[in-house]
C-alpha cells in the first residue's frame, strides 16, 4: 500500500484508528507545518472533523515528546487562561508556540487572585491571554491593572471576535488577528526588548 501524504484528508482520518507510536516520526519543522495545516483546515471547515483535529493534535504531542525541541529563548512566555478547564485552543496554542521555538508556561487564573509565580525572572515580559467568555472580562481587567504586571499582553478570544468594541478598555494590549500570527508577534516583541536593552 502506498504511503499516505502527510496533511492529506486520508492522513487525518487514519489517525483516528492508528497506534500513534507506530506512525512515522517527524522533524520539528515538519510537525510545525502539520500544526499550521491542521489549524488552517479546521478554520476553513475543510472536511476535518473535531475527532480528526483532536487525533492530529495527539499525534503531534506524541511526536514532540520524542524530539529535543530547538528553542529560540531561554525564558518562557506565560499563557494565561481564566478557567480550571483547559480548552483545545490553549493546547493548540502551546503546541504551535513550542514548535515555533517558544517556551511557554501555563497559568490558570480562575478567580481574581494573581498567581504568585506569575512574576518571575524566568519569564519573558510578554503574556498571551485567552478570553472566551464575557464573565472573564473583569478578571482580565484585574490582571491588566495589577501593579506587578509588567507584561506586554497579547489577547485573543471569541468575545473580541464577536464584539470588537470590547477591546476598547484594553487599548494598550495587542490583538493578533489569528492564532497563527502569535509566534511572529512574540518574536517581534522579543526583538524590540533586546534592542531596548
Amino acid at each position: 500500500m502506498p504511503a499516505i501524504s502527510i496533511k492529506s484528508s486520508p492522513f487525518y482520518s487514519n489517525l483516528l484508528n492508528s497506534n500513534l507510536n507506530g506512525l512515522p516520526d517527524l522533524s520539528q519543522s515538519q510537525l510545525l507545518d502539520l500544526t499550521i495545516d491542521v489549524i488552517r483546515n479546521w478554520d476553513n471547515g475543510k472536511s476535518l472533523s473535531a475527532a480528526e483535529f483532536i487525533a492530529t493534535l495527539n499525534y503531534i504531542k506524541v511526536k514532540c515528546s520524542r524530539l529535543t525541541l530547538d528553542y529560540k529563548y531561554a525564558k518562557k512566555i506565560p499563557v494565561v487562561y481564566f478557567s480550571n478547564i483547559i480548552p483545545t485552543a490553549i493546547i493548540t496554542l502551546e503546541i504551535l508556540l513550542a514548535l515555533s521555538g517558544i517556551r511557554t508556561q501555563r497559568f490558570m487564573f480562575p478567580n481574581h487572585e494573581l498567581p504568585p509565580n506569575l512574576v518571575s525572572e524566568s519569564l519573558l515580559p510578554i503574556m498571551v491571554v485567552t478570553v472566551n467568555q464575557y464573565h472573564q472580562l473583569p478578571v482580565l481587567n484585574v490582571l491588566r491593572n495589577n501593579p506587578t504586571n509588567k507584561y506586554t499582553m497579547l489577547i485573543g478570544g471569541n468575545v473580541f471576535n464577536l464584539i470588537p468594541e470590547l477591546k476598547t478598555p484594553f487599548k494598550q494590549c495587542l490583538y493578533p488577528k489569528h492564532i497563527l500570527d502569535i509566534p511572529n508577534a512574540i518574536n517581534d516583541l522579543v526583538l524590540n526588548l533586546s534592542e531596548g536593552e
